[in-house]
């Protein structure tokens, strides 16, 4: 885990640009968990929005569930759902025109990479 300037823990794997932790997760909304090993347990699309939606279940720094909604998705390139379907992480990068830059890493199963506007903790 990196300490970022305002002493916030920040696990590395999450962000694509780790010199800028606290500004990052003020712009993805994500949580300080390790997405490393979490399992996607559904995955939803919807025209309207357009979004798409992770509900995850992941193991640290404390097994929880978590639900996270992509907002005005575009791009969208998703592949290999299986029965089950295990993250090796999942990376976001705010891009230059605004957008963000996420890429679901695969361990076993599901895997790709979307562009979205915003990243919702539901």
């Amino acid at each position: 885990m990196i300490q970022d300037a305002f002493g916030l823990g920040v696990h590395k794997g999450t962000l694509a640009q780790p010199n800028e932790p606290y500004a990052l997760r003020l712009i993805t909304g994500l949580p300080d968990v390790s997405f490393h090993d979490a399992e996607v347990l559904a995955l939803r699309l919807d025209r309207a929005g357009p979004t798409l939606q992770l509900d995850l279940a992941v193991v640290f720094p404390e097994e929880r569930m978590l639900c996270l909604r992509f907002e005005n998705v575009t791009d969208v390139e998703l592949g290999g759902f299986h029965e089950q379907n295990v993250l090796f992480d999942l990376e976001v990068a705010a891009a230059a025109d605004g957008l963000l830059d996420v890429e679901l890493q695969s361990n076993y199963g599901v895997g790709g990479s979307l562009r979205c506007a915003s990243i919702v903790v539901a």
